[in-house]
């Protein structure tokens, strides 16, 4: 310091001695005045004080400024002189001015706490971007135990911009600094790392600046937003798995393997792999199986797996269960249809796969040679798979026997959608349903997948079983007036008949049954074809089914009824009662049924009959041979033989209740 000589800089000072109140009064007598404000500016920097002043004296000329600052210094030049030390990024000693502390991008800082000093220092050579300088460590010190503390770091906060900063502080300031520059990246998370062990930074501040910080990806880019962060490839478990990372666009990325490396920085050294486990707890970088998947599918699964693999995958989804994750869809999609699981039969889909137990799957497979069941190869894996039964049945495994069942019948009828159904296949169906009914194993869920389907050869193509029948002679009447779906035993062979308890199961109709709706729906009228017990299955069916009335209105056009005078429509015939049975011998030709051809039974229908339109009353009759009487009169053809017999009705039924009115009426009217 050069104090030797004061009066250079223009002005002559007393001694400090008079630097009391008691000789105020003396020195204004003297003309002795008080120095400029600038004078001040001019002695520190002149004097070199800020460079070369111990610490405590530094700072009690900082005090002195701040102190005087708003009523003396402010404007001043004293705001330009480097009044300010600090240490650059090397550890050199430089200075600053207030101008210059307070106007610039960068600022000087000072550690609010002793303990992590000059640990910020050190570590501040390696975030060049984040602009800011630490005072001299001294000058920190100094400070701490300075008595006009707080309102000298008041005036550098307020005024000169210094900043008071933590870790998590400074951290926040590096990570919204860090650009492109891969060191610096790569460096904060060395940072991050010893910080949090030598207790500088709390978890939860250090959780923030984990969840704010870019990082590096494979491909060497930073990355500031992201979804999830994968582990490097190099040493994974997911490499093995999935190939290259197939979610990058989905936000899934995946770290340089500088992470993985060992570095130096700050004249810290650390440790391969050192890093890279701090980020996997504190950035969530994740390897399988614990990452949590996106709604995305991935290749790998479409071809065969590992072992060992197959059962990364298995755990993966098992500790995405545990979390209590439901599976995206698309990627429970891909694992379910991918061909990555060894079979029976290759590799298959899980969904397309069976896990047998041992007391039905070998014996299901020695009977169903027709249909490849793709049964897991659980000896290639080991024998462990059911270690995982609640994954597999996750993807789309099954397991059960039922289940076995019903893929063969769905087998089946994929072979018959194509014509690829042989007979043979059937006959091996019904082996199969008899051996399992032998087995005391229910063949419902096989039943109950096939029978749905049209596969079955009738006389009439190929219909679903509940649809064909069994011929017998059950059968024989109704064939004469209806053209049914028989099973085409010609197709199948009289052996056919030996499984008629198989052939009941899966529907097929076996005896009549009073099937009379098939009658109807299948209804051929064939007139040489209407015999005595053809005509009686015509009208039970019109007795027994509900509602046909199509059926009825088709029978009314037909001449299905035998009379005296051949066969006849209903609404044109007769069913006679002898009391009026006079009323339809008056004329010839008169149609009335043939009870000779049909016996006794033709008149418990009646009903039926009637429905046809044939007439079976006494005023139905009256009134169609009235109808008669009236066309014979006026045709001229009335013959004596026909007055004669109408003169012998009328007095046969004079007396009969009720009355034939109309034919009555004839009489008295008609000339």
């Amino acid at each position: 310091m050069d104090l030797k000589n004061l009066s250079t800089h223009g002005t002559y000072i007393l001694s400090s001695h008079f630097d009391e109140s008691t000789y105020n009064s003396v020195l204004e007598f003297m003309g002795v005045k008080s120095v400029s404000i600038e004078w001040y500016a001019k002695c520190i920097e002149g004097s070199n004080l800020v460079k070369e002043a111990h610490e405590q004296l530094y700072l009690e000329i900082i005090y002195f400024v701040a102190n005087n600052w708003q009523n003396c210094f402010l404007g001043t030049n004293m705001m330009s002189i480097p009044l300010l030390r600090y240490v650059d990024r090397n550890g050199v000693l430089l200075f600053w001015s207030i101008n210059r502390a307070s106007q610039w991008d960068d600022r000087l800082c000072i550690a609010s706490d002793r303990t992590y000093r000059s640990w910020l220092i050190s570590w501040n050579k390696e975030f060049p971007s984040a602009n800011r300088f630490f005072l001299h460590p001294s000058t920190q010190i100094a400070l701490e135990a300075f008595s006009q503390k707080t309102i000298v770091e008041n005036w550098l906060q307020n005024h000169a911009k210094v900043e008071v900063v933590s870790v998590y502080s400074y951290g926040l300031t590096v990570v919204g600094s860090l650009g492109n520059d891969w060191r610096p990246l790569i460096a904060f998370a060395h940072f991050l790392y010893p910080s949090l062990k030598m207790e500088h930074i709390e978890s939860y501040n250090l959780s923030e600046l984990c969840h704010v910080m870019p990082v590096i990806d494979s491909y060497g880019s930073v990355v500031k937003k992201r979804n999830s962060i994968i582990v490097p490839a190099k040493g994974s478990k997911w490499v093995g798995l999935l190939g290259t990372n197939p979610w990058r666009n989905d936000g899934y990325i995946e770290l340089s393997a500088n992470y993985k490396s060992a570095g130096h920085f700050a004249g810290n050294n650390t440790s391969e792999d050192q890093p890279l486990e701090f980020l996997k707890t504190h950035l969530h970088a994740s390897d399988v199986p614990f990452i949590n998947p996106p709604n995305a599918s991935f290749p790998t699964v479409s071809s065969p797996l590992t072992v060992d693999n197959a059962f990364l995958l298995l755990e993966w989804i098992r500790n995405i269960d545990s979390n209590g994750v439901r599976l995206p869809d698309q990627f429970l999609a891909c694992v379910k249809e991918g061909s990555w699981l060894k079979t029976s039969v290759g590799y298959k889909p899980p969904n397309e796969s069976f896990l047998s137990s041992a007391n039905w799957g070998s014996l299901l497979q020695s009977v169903s040679s027709f249909v490849d069941i793709p049964m897991i190869d659980q000896q290639f894996y080991r024998n462990k798979l059911h270690m995982y039964k609640q994954e597999l049945k996750a993807i789309g495994v099954r397991f059960e026997f039922q289940e076995a069942s019903a893929y063969i019948g769905s087998r089946l009828m994929s072979m018959a959608a194509i014509n690829e159904l042989t007979k043979e296949n059937v006959y091996s169906l019904l082996r199969l349903i008899r051996f399992l009914r032998e087995k005391v194993l229910s063949p419902s869920e096989l039943i109950d997948s096939v029978k749905g389907g049209c596969w079955m050869k009738s006389t009439l193509g190929y219909r679903r079983p509940s649809d064909c029948i069994i011929r017998d002679s059950d059968w024989n009447v109704a064939s004469c007036i209806s053209n049914q779906p028989f099973l085409d035993v010609q197709f199948y062979g009289e052996a056919i008949h030996d499984y008629k308890p198989e052939l009941v199961l899966l529907g097929v109709i076996v005896g009549f049954k009073q099937n009379y709706q098939l009658v109807i729906d299948n209804f051929k009228f064939n007139s040489a074809a209407i015999t005595p017990e053809a005509t009686v299955l015509i009208l039970k069916c019109i007795r027994y089914v509900g509602s046909c009335e199509d059926f009825i209105r088709k029978l009314k056009d037909l001449k299905w009824v035998r009379t005296n005078v051949g066969f006849r429509a209903p609404n044109a015939c007769f069913l006679v009662d002898p009391e009026w049975e006079c009323l339809v011998k008056i004329f010839e030709g008169v149609p009335i049924i043939d009870l000779g051809f049909y016996g006794s039974v033709i008149s418990s229908y009646q009903d039926e009959l009637k429905k046809t339109g044939l007439i079976t009353r006494f005023e139905e009759a009256s009134k169609a041979i009235a109808q008669v009487y009236k066309q014979m009169v006026s045709m001229s053809s009335l013959t004596k033989p026909n007055v004669l017999a109408v003169l012998k009705s009328y007095g046969q039924l004079r007396t009969h209740s009720p009355l034939p009115v109309e034919l009555f009426n004839c009489m008295r009217s008609e000339k």
